[in-house]
């Protein structure tokens, strides 16, 4: 079984799956797709859960270009082109960061699930998927993910923080 099938396997949300079979389908014979091919019509009913960041290799910063409606109730100021330490608080940047530059320079695809995001009072169980993308299908250059969790429980989102529980890594 190839690292894609392994990664796709352990994926347990079926719109995570569907948007991992997506980025897959899109990829072709390449190593990973690039930003235009992924098809915002063929995972519409998604688009809410998905979210990307551009990494700039000069400046080591990544930039939102994306940002889905369910990411921007966590963070309501997800505006294209913001940088990812202006998108998120302090104490998560650090977090986040890492394991986004690592997908870029190691080029892997990632998943990790259980609680997904802390806030004052609770946590909030779910599941999220992080893959590469390439501007020339070989050479990352940009994390494409997307993050399940059921938000009808939570009836205050202010406060959330990231959390990556049972986080695991697959090479490309």
């Amino acid at each position: 079984m190839g690292c894609f099938d392994d990664f796709f396997y352990r994926i347990e949300n079926n719109a995570l799956r569907e948007i991992a079979a997506h980025w897959n389908e899109a990829r072709g014979c390449r190593r990973m797709p690039t930003w235009r091919d992924i098809d915002a019509l063929k995972i519409p009913r998604h688009l809410p859960i998905v979210w990307s960041l551009r990494y700039d290799r000069e400046t080591e910063r990544f930039s939102v270009r994306l940002a889905g409606e369910d990411i921007r109730s966590l963070h309501p100021d997800g505006r294209r082109g913001l940088q990812l330490e202006e998108f998120l608080k302090q104490e998560d940047f650090q977090l986040i960061y890492a394991r986004c530059r690592k997908q870029v320079l190691e080029t892997c695809l990632s998943r990790d699930h259980g609680v997904v995001f802390h806030f004052p009072e609770r946590s909030c169980l779910g599941e999220r998927i992080v893959m590469p993308l390439a501007e020339d299908g070989e050479n990352a250059s940009e994390v494409f993910g997307a993050t399940y969790y059921d938000h009808s429980q939570l009836a205050d989102l202010t406060g959330a923080r990231f959390s990556f529980e049972n986080l695991e890594y697959w090479p490309l």
